[in-house]
This record gives structure tokens, sequence and C-alpha cells, in this order.
């Protein structure tokens, strides 16, 4: 009997042990995961033969992913989603997160994030602006994370406090960017331009008034 009583409590701690060890794998790796799985996608023999709307569709993350995912590793995922610098083929940057939060659980998920604003304002904070035209860095990365900051569903979610202080990382952000041979005219605006009536509502021009900025 103390033996199957034994075998009975092993079992039980095994099994509440696991759904542990699934959500920290999840969790810890699911931004390097998410890389490989779209790369598993795409290298699909079927992938070449399907309609842009199939490939979106396959490009979804798993569902427990997207529930055992931090917001770090999400957001690092949403930006190495494939066809997340399809932004480039429009003339109006903000209207591509739409289609991209209609088209990708991904974007989704992360607007519903209470932590998002804090998350992609560290992430900002962090980022080197590339100087570089011979770096293997993503180059696209920086602008990516504006774009994603730029978005209501992350304003909305900024302190006074944080606003203030993306002001002043954006301007040296910007400041680098104006200085760097990786970064055209049109990047090195791209924040600005995409809240010159959000965060910058009272700045007529970025670099003109920049005493405004850092006050």
């Amino acid at each position: 009997m103390k033996k199957i009583l034994s075998v009975f409590i092993s079992a039980i701690v095994i099994l509440l042990c696991v759904p542990a060890t699934v959500s920290a794998e999840y969790t810890m790796k699911s931004a390097s995961q998410a890389i490989e799985f779209y790369k598993s996608v795409m290298s699909n023999p079927s992938w070449s033969a399907s309609s842009r709307k199939d490939r979106g569709e396959k490009l979804q993350l798993p569902e427990e992913w997207l529930e055992n995912m931090t917001t770090s590793a999400l957001v690092d995922a949403v930006v190495e989603y494939p066809y997340f610098t399809d932004y480039l083929f429009y003339n109006d940057v903000q209207s591509f997160i739409p289609v991209l939060y209609n088209t990708f659980n991904g974007v989704r998920e992360l607007a519903e994030r209470p932590d998002v604003a804090t998350v992609l304002l560290q992430k900002y904070k962090a980022e080197t602006v590339l100087t570089d035209v011979n770096t293997t860095e993503d180059v696209f990365r920086l602008t990516d994370i504006e774009i994603l900051l730029s978005q209501d569903f992350v304003v909305e979610k900024l302190t006074d406090d944080e606003i203030s202080e993306l002001r002043r990382v954006a301007f040296y952000k910007y400041i680098g960017k104006r200085n760097s041979e990786v970064h055209s005219e049109y990047t090195a605006n791209m924040f600005y331009n995409l809240n010159h009536n959000k965060i910058f509502p009272n700045i007529l021009r970025f670099y003109d008034n920049w005493w405004e900025i850092l006050v």
C-alpha cells in the first residue's frame, strides 16, 4: 500500500512540474523559437506555391507561444516577422500597422499587453544607432521599434514620465541617425513624422527645437 501511495504521489509531482517546464521553455526561448519557426515555414516546399494570404496564415505564431511569451520576447518575435518590413512599400507607414494587426496574431497579442509601452521604451533606449554601412547587424531594427512605439495602443500606455524620457531618447537617436551612413533622411525623420501630433505636438521641426525636447 505504501509503495502504491508513493508511486501515486510521484506521478502527481511529475504532472505538476510539466506545465511549469513547458512554460519556462516558451518564456525563455520563444523569441529565437519564433525566428526558427519563420524559417521552417518559409523553407517548406509548399511555400513558393502559396498565395500571399496563405503565407501569412502559415506564419501565425502558435497560440501556446503567445500565451507564455514574455512581452520582451514577443516584441522580438514581431519585429522578426518576415512581413514586418513591408512598411517600406507604404507611402503612409501608419496605415501599415492596422494591416499587420489584422493579419498577424503577434501584433494583436502585443496590443493587449499592459507593459508593452514600458518594454518597448527600454528596448528603444538599449538600441544602438548603427553607423557602419558594412555592418552585419539588422539595420531595420531601430526603425521597427520606432514604428511600434508610435502606435496608439503603445502611446496610450505611456506615463507622463515615460513620454518625457522618450522625447529625450528619440532626440539623441535622431542625432545619431543624422550622422549615420546607414540611415537615410527618411528613416532619420521617421519617429518624428509618426508622432508629431502625439508625442511631439508642439514641435514644428524636430531638429530646430531641440531645447523643447531636453527641458
